[in-house]
């Protein structure tokens, strides 16, 4: 029940994660933190629910990558950074 009212609030897809140049992870992360606080989704349930704030690159990285292993939500975080948020892009995304 808590992870379809996860899913409610991602219908819209300006809340989801694209993994794109200007698509900051730590601002999406912080909508999904305040979301799984509102419907009472526990932090050790947080990866259960984590592909639903996903869309275009950043869902195929979590199929290809996360989904149906056993990673902890921290890893998962961390993962998730390391593979969008590379180098190139923060100069690109600083000198803009």
């Amino acid at each position: 029940r808590v992870l379809v009212d996860v899913m409610k609030v991602y219908l819209y897809d300006n809340k989801k994660y694209e993994g794109e140049l200007y698509d900051i992870l730590n601002i999406k992360l912080q909508i999904f933190y305040d979301c799984c606080v509102k419907v009472g989704l526990e932090e050790e349930q947080y990866y259960q629910a984590f592909s639903v704030m996903f869309k275009g690159r950043a869902s195929d990285f979590y199929y290809d990558k996360i989904a149906g292993r056993s990673y902890n939500f921290g890893i998962i975080v961390v993962m998730t950074k390391a593979y969008f948020e590379t180098e190139e892009n923060r100069m690109l995304y600083f000198f803009e």
